[in-house]
């Protein structure tokens, strides 16, 4: 079994053995982790738990000036991006079960790309991946 990240966009997980079940739990465990992310990121923490780099001064004026948060550096503006990010879609091939964590629409995951290169947040952590494997392994 592998957990892959696919160009910082979609989550991609790969299993050899599918069953119904396991999709069922495949799912479940991107609903949960596309939740994570999102609370970790409005946190103001990175993929591995870190703070994210401060906002440039132009970013910390506008953010002053429209009365948003400014510290921690959470990426959200309008929570239009971060909610965004929570389409999950399963496929199923001949012998591995793809599930993808992506973006509802193609606006905000151009935002999502872009807060990606800057800051690293879309994406799971190795704590995640070692907690879907175990669930979806019964290890």
């Amino acid at each position: 079994m592998a957990i892959t990240v696919k160009n910082n966009v979609n989550l991609l997980v790969k299993l050899k053995k599918i069953t119904d079940q396991i999709a069922i739990d495949l799912k479940t465990e991107l609903i949960d982790a596309a939740a994570e992310i999102d609370t970790r990121t409005s946190s103001g923490r990175g993929i591995e738990g870190g703070s994210f780099k401060p906002y440039a001064e132009s970013t910390k004026a506008f953010k002053k000036k429209t009365s948003r948060q400014v510290s921690p550096v959470n990426l959200t503006q309008t929570g239009k991006m971060l909610g965004a990010a929570s389409k999950i879609k399963i496929t199923k091939t001949n012998n591995q079960l793809i599930g993808t964590i992506g973006f509802t629409n193609s606006e905000d995951a151009k935002k999502g790309k872009w807060n990606q290169e800057k800051r690293p947040w879309f994406g799971l952590s190795n704590q995640q991946k070692t907690r879907i494997i175990r669930r979806l392994t019964g290890k």
